[in-house]
């Protein structure tokens, strides 16, 4: 059977509402406080209009607030915010689907990307970012048209990396290739970019080094390059395994993984597979790794060959599992809360919004 390759995506993932602020009728008690009397929370009413489904969502612990979208296939996708405390929803946007959810690294930010179509039929992807207060800050329109797909804020905030096309560049391998980043800046509102020296297929971002590592396109596939954020292009880094890193860069895992395969997490500094993961009866890893957004020393990942799961907590240090939730069918979506406190899933399918909350064990 011919092996698959899997792309390696971040866990957790974030849905979008519309402008108008709503009184909620829930409980006032925190999320967190729940958390730790039920397993599951039920998403007022009035937050989740009748009609729509849960989709990817936020939890920001220090704030009380939670971030989601919402979907129907008749109605289309909305986002929105959530303060548990004062018990308020306000509406975001709506698109044709909200596609992913990404808090910058203090929270003063959130950018949402989302896929529309025009009145013509055309496709096309679209970035906003909103304030603390669920202000639009920023809207832009993919300049090829495409999806914004993985976005990374650096560490100041100030701005974002996504991939692009370069202008004329017709994509190959189905549109999942790309040759050049783009970049926005929140300062001058102003979208630039700057080329790659060949196709890429992902790219992430270092935030303490302040560097970006790409991984080859499909003909080379396990090529990696790194560029300064201002797009020099700092030569290739056959020495590493891979690029999706840990907040304090301390490690790194593959962005992709044969299956079949194995895997590991690697030491940033030298390189060198601190933990391996080579059970051939697992042929692949779903959701995750997705790293603790605080403390580099947890990630999420989730393994499955004809059923998604178990989600497994490793400590990196320890080389060893901390914590184990079965799948339960509800493994797309999984992830941290904003502070890495708890882990948090939509209960996709189930009754209407409803959010598991589960403490992590140190």
């Amino acid at each position: 059977m011919e092996r698959l390759i899997k792309r390696v995506r971040f866990a957790l993932r974030f849905v979008a509402i519309g402008a108008i602020p709503l009184l909620l009728t829930a409980s006032r008690t925190s999320l967190a406080q729940q958390a730790s009397d039920e397993k599951i929370i039920t998403m007022p009413d009035r937050a989740l209009p009748s009609g729509y489904a849960l989709g990817v969502l936020e939890f920001d612990e220090e704030r009380q607030v939670v971030t989601f979208g919402a979907f129907s296939p008749a109605l289309g996708s909305f986002a929105a915010i959530w303060n548990v405390r004062t018990n308020r929803a306000k509406r975001l946007l709506t698109a044709g689907k909200v596609h992913e959810i990404f808090a910058s690294p203090s929270g003063k930010y959130t950018a949402i990307t989302t896929g529309s179509k025009s009145t013509d039929g055309e496709s096309y992807g679209e970035l906003f970012v909103f304030d603390q207060n669920g202000d639009e800050i920023v809207r832009l329109r993919h300049p090829q048209n495409w999806n914004f797909n993985t976005i990374y804020w650096t560490t100041d905030e100030t701005k974002l990396l996504y991939w692009r096309d370069a202008p004329g560049h017709e994509e190959e391998g189905g549109g999942e290739e790309f040759s050049a980043i783009g970049v926005l800046d929140l300062r001058t509102r102003g979208e630039s970019w700057f080329p790659l020296r060949s196709l890429a297929t992902a790219f992430s971002l270092n935030r303490v080094t302040g560097l970006i590592f790409t991984t080859a396109g499909y003909r080379e596939q396990g090529r990696i390059a790194s560029y300064s954020i201002a797009g020099a292009f700092l030569g290739e880094r056959p020495e590493m395994g891979g690029i999706l890193f840990s907040p304090q860069g301390h490690y790194y895992v593959p962005w992709t993984h044969e299956a079949g395969e194995e895997w590991a997490v690697f030491d940033a500094r030298t390189n060198k597979p601190l933990l391996r993961f080579n059970d051939r009866n697992t042929t692949e890893y779903t959701y995750g790794p997705s790293w603790n957004p605080a403390d580099d020393d947890y990630f999420l990942a989730s393994f499955g060959e004809r059923t998604d799961g178990p989600l497994q907590v490793y400590r990196v240090s320890e080389r060893r599992v901390v914590q184990k939730l079965d799948h339960g069918n509800h493994v797309a979506g999984v992830g941290w809360s904003k502070h890495g406190r708890y882990l948090i899933r939509p209960l996709y399918g189930s009754d209407r919004g409803q959010i598991e909350v589960v403490a992590l064990r140190r």
